[in-house]
């Protein structure tokens, strides 16, 4: 990353975390070309598909879609439900889903940042930690901390429930805005497997797939 761009980078998550988080970070002079260039970057964060809390979000993998059924079907019927803890995973399966297709939410990220702060008192972080184990999720939740810590500036105690840090997310983060990471089969597994094994064999599955109905027709 230039300094340039580390610039624009800095001052776009200023820009955002004063809008949405209520901070009042000072912003650093730019050119016209970087502000041509923080435009761009807040065109496509503002063109983004926005998460609903009144829709199911889905894995991209099989098993884990198999596994995240029995997780939900479960919890309706427990007789300590938690819809709270339950829309959170929605949450973090929304922002998954869309890094596993090839784009990574920063509006996303900032509703599980808001809903971490305005409902995470309500949250069963035991009950999260439980179904994160079953949907084998930690790689990517661990990779959704680390993005919030690097890019919202959270502290790790907000998120309370165990994740591993990777130091890199903000240059990761600005590989994939700045489709440094093309939206290829190819770059999209490379991006992701790290965090999500079942999610790559997933893709890959489905790219197979997609082959063979093409040669078939």
């Amino acid at each position: 990353m230039t300094q340039t761009t580390e610039i624009i980078f800095t001052n776009l998550f200023a820009m955002l975390r004063n809008e949405f988080f209520g901070e009042e970070n000072s912003i650093q002079p730019m050119s016209e070309y970087k502000c041509r260039k923080l435009d761009a970057l807040r065109e496509r964060i503002n063109d983004e598909q926005l998460y609903s809390a009144a829709e199911t979000y889905s894995f991209e993998s099989n098993h884990q879609e198999r596994w995240r059924k029995k997780v939900y079907d479960g919890e309706r019927h427990a007789i300590d439900t938690s819809i709270e803890t339950m829309q959170f995973l929605n949450i973090v399966v929304f922002n998954i889903s869309r890094i596993e297709q090839g784009t990574l939410s920063i509006r996303g990220l900032i509703t599980m940042g808001l809903y971490l702060r305005q409902q995470g008192h309500r949250v069963d972080f035991v009950k999260f930690e439980t179904w994160v184990k079953q949907l084998r999720i930690y790689g990517m939740v661990s990779l959704l901390s680390s993005l919030l810590i690097q890019l919202f500036s959270f502290d790790p105690d907000e998120l309370p429930f165990r994740f591993k840090t990777y130091p890199q997310a903000f240059l990761w983060a600005y590989l994939q805005l700045t489709d440094q990471h093309k939206n290829t089969p190819l770059h999209r597994t490379k991006s992701i497997i790290l965090f999500s094994p079942i999610g790559t064999l997933a893709l890959w599955k489905k790219v197979t797939q997609n082959a063979l109905d093409s040669i078939e027709e």
